[in-house]
């Protein structure tokens, strides 16, 4: 998959949007662990957490988000997008936001 301009642009402002509430901390592209499979969501959301740089860094969160925002990419299907979503609610992620460029939703 490869993130076309408008992907990059809309998750750059979803980011800034995100990041207005300070009760979370908003990532992209972090990967999660779901049944020992990766996941990389465009936007994962978590309520606050602790960053300290002087701790070993985690390359995959076993502790999930509470909203996952996917963006599909004009190499991507939207089913290929969606069918993540009963995964990820099965796993515990509350919300799952699905943009579509394309239709502008």
């Amino acid at each position: 998959m490869s993130p076309s301009k408008l992907h990059s642009y809309l998750q750059s402002a979803l980011d800034g949007v995100f990041r207005q509430f300070p009760q979370f901390s908003v990532f992209a592209n972090l990967t999660i662990t779901i049944a020992d499979t990766d996941y990389i969501p465009d936007i994962c959301v978590y309520p606050k957490l602790a960053i300290n740089f002087f701790e070993p860094d985690e390359i995959r969160m076993t502790n999930l988000p509470v909203m996952a925002v996917e963006i599909v990419s004009p190499t991507q299907t939207i089913q290929e997008v969606l069918d993540k979503f009963p995964i990820y609610f099965q796993a515990g992620i509350r919300s799952c936001w699905l943009v579509v460029p394309q239709t502008k939703t």
